[in-house]
Order: structure tokens, then sequence, then C-alpha cells
């Protein structure tokens, strides 16, 4: 059986429960503009400030191609359709003919490669491990790291080759992170203290059957 006092600590605890994220929310301007600034700046830290976008020109079909190719990826797979349509616009053709090398195993990672056309064979040092044929990707790991590459990847025949760089990739997959925060970061601003009572308000009749028993005896 609840106590008078229990009731009374019981309500005292639910009050604060409220009160407490009220207050944070009614910060002064100046804090919740250094808290926002401080966000910002831990987001420059992981983009890189220098990129331009540029955008290479590629017919609808060729948009079409290539994002079909990369949207199964796993590195794409959480873009947005407007994240992975910037990111198309950004990919570069290039050609390699018979016999080139296209990535030598132990340098530097920097581009992620979507293959239109051709054949590739990969190489572990001196031993051959796969063949690679038309609309494959690979190189993900660049994206992510600018460790060695682990393999060499060589053309058996002509390719044509579309690819885009680590610093374009993080670039436009940190800017629109920022946004999606900023977006997240305004809806929070448009929460208004009545909003936060009205909320409350409603807890409080949920469970009035509750608060009517208590009693106040110094009342």
């Amino acid at each position: 059986m609840l106590t008078t006092a229990t009731c009374f600590t019981n309500s005292c605890v639910c009050v604060n429960a409220f009160l407490l994220p009220l207050c944070a929310a009614t910060k002064s301007k100046s804090s919740r503009k250094l808290e926002e600034e401080g966000r910002r700046a831990i987001v420059s830290r992981d983009t890189d400030t220098e990129y331009v976008k540029k955008v290479v020109e590629k017919s609808d079909e060729v948009k079409k191609m290539i994002r079909e190719a990369i949207a199964t990826n796993i590195l794409f797979k959480a873009c947005s359709d407007e994240e992975l349509d910037e990111l198309v616009e950004v990919f570069a053709p290039s050609e390699a003919a018979a016999g080139s090398t296209i990535i030598k195993e132990g340098d530097e990672g920097d581009a992620f490669f979507y293959m239109e056309r051709g054949t590739v064979d990969v190489y572990e040092g001196d031993v051959h491990k796969v063949t690679l044929y038309s609309g494959v990707t690979f190189g993900e790991i660049a994206l992510l790291y600018g460790c060695p590459r682990s393999a060499t990847l060589r053309s058996r025949y002509f390719c044509k080759l579309w690819s885009i760089s680590r610093t374009a990739f993080r670039a436009i997959t940190s800017d629109f992170k920022r946004r999606r925060m900023d977006e997240k970061v305004d809806f929070l601003k448009k929460v208004s203290v009545s909003s936060l009572l009205l909320a409350f308000g409603w807890v409080l009749s949920a469970s009035s059957s509750f608060v009517s028993h208590i009693s106040f005896p110094w009342f």
C-alpha cells in the first residue's frame, strides 16, 4: 500500500523528470549558439573543406547505369536518392588498353571504380586470383581509408571505366550528413515550451486516477 510520503516522492520524481528537460530547452541563446558552433566545428574537421565539386557531363543512360551499379554496394546503400545523384555526377571516365595495370598492389588507394566494359585479371603477387567482367565495381576500401592496395588489377582487353575519388566521396557524403544534422537541429529549435507542457499535461491526465488519490494534509 502506498503511503502519502511515498506518493509525494513519486510525484516529485515525475515533476523533476519533466522539469529537467524543460530547463534544458530554455537555455540561453548564447549557450545554444556555442553548442551549435561546436557541432559544426566537429563536422568540419572530418570534411575536406578545399574540395570543389566538378560535375562530369554524361548521358542519362550512363547516369542510370552507374547509379544501378553502385546502389547495391554496401558503401552506397545508406545514401539518399539525392545523395546518389550527386555522387554519380562526379564519376569520371577513363580507359585502359589491353595489358594495362589499373591498380598496383602496394600503391595507396584513392579511387573506387565501375567497369562499364572490359575484362580484368586480379593478382596477389604473381598468383592469379579472379577475373572481373563488365558491370562490376571494385576499390571500395579506398573510399574509406588511404591504405595500400591489396592486389594488382590488369586489363585483359580494352576497358572503359568510371571512377570517383576518395576526396569527392567523403566531401559529398559529409555534406549530406551535415545537412541532416542541421535539419534535426532546426526541428528541435521549433519545439516550443508550450508543446512540452502540453505533452506533460497529457501524461498527467493519463495518470489522473493515481494523482487524484494523493493527499496533502498540510494544505
